[in-house]
């Protein structure tokens, strides 16, 4: 999927001051924005669609995304919730095939485009570019295979609470004030556990009543993680 029309880049920005990846693999935001300009997406609006071919790589400034996948019969599969500082579509241009996943705001968010021609020259002349996504690669193996041995080997009762703690780091109200919990629909936190979204819903009764969790509307509000985290261990 082409990138918003809103977005701009410097036509003929050299290269080598291109190079905003530093030799610890931190990203220079400020020397990125200096020739490609972010561009604002409202919440619910797609970065780029499952079996759409790649024309570079996207980065995220701010928000949150979620990456998912369309499995045969139909069903959304998330995949992870992306966070700012993560560049996303990097994996599908690198192998040279369409995207396997699908991106979508789950907030308004900003992303930064970089023209595949640009991305592939800078890894090609950058060693520390290339060793970051190298590392990037190594790490979404790994999410992939621990997953897969979560859906292989923990019933949904560990799943649900491991993904909870995860979704607390993305939602810890020190970093997101605004939220203060949890703010993720059923059928979006069901997909993420690997679930329906009923079971989903009786488990996160029995959590409740359990004193582990309290809700406010949509939003769940982790009450003891000790807790949950014993739980999963149960499984581990």
């Amino acid at each position: 999927m082409e990138p918003n029309n809103s977005l701009q880049t410097d036509p003929n920005p050299e290269i080598s001051e291109l190079s905003f990846i530093s030799p610890s693999g931190m990203v220079d935001e400020t020397r990125f924005m200096r020739h490609f300009h972010p561009s604002a997406y409202k919440k619910g609006q797609m970065v780029f669609h499952q079996d759409s071919y790649p024309f570079g790589i996207f980065y995220l400034l701010s928000g949150r995304v979620k990456i998912s996948r369309i499995t045969p019969d139909g069903k959304e599969k998330i995949i992870r919730i992306a966070l700012p500082g993560q560049f996303l579509g990097y994996a599908d241009l690198l192998a040279g095939h369409p995207y396997t996943t699908s991106t979508e705001t789950l907030e308004n968010s900003s992303l930064i485009f970089m023209p595949q021609d640009k991305f592939l020259k800078m890894i090609q002349e950058n060693p520390h570019a290339a060793l970051k996504f190298m590392q990037l690669l190594c790490v979404e193996l790994g999410e992939i295979e621990n997953r897969l041995t979560e859906m292989a080997f923990v019933p949904v009762r560990g799943r649900l609470a491991e993904t909870l703690l995860r979704l607390e780091k993305i939602y810890n109200p020190e970093k997101c004030p605004k939220f203060g919990g949890i703010e993720l629909s059923r059928t979006d936190l069901a997909n993420l556990v690997g679930t329906a979204k009923e079971t989903v819903a009786r488990f996160i009764s029995e959590f409740k009543a359990e004193g582990l969790i309290k809700t406010d509307g949509r939003k769940i509000i982790l009450l003891n993680q000790n807790a949950l985290k014993n739980l999963v261990q149960q499984f581990e």
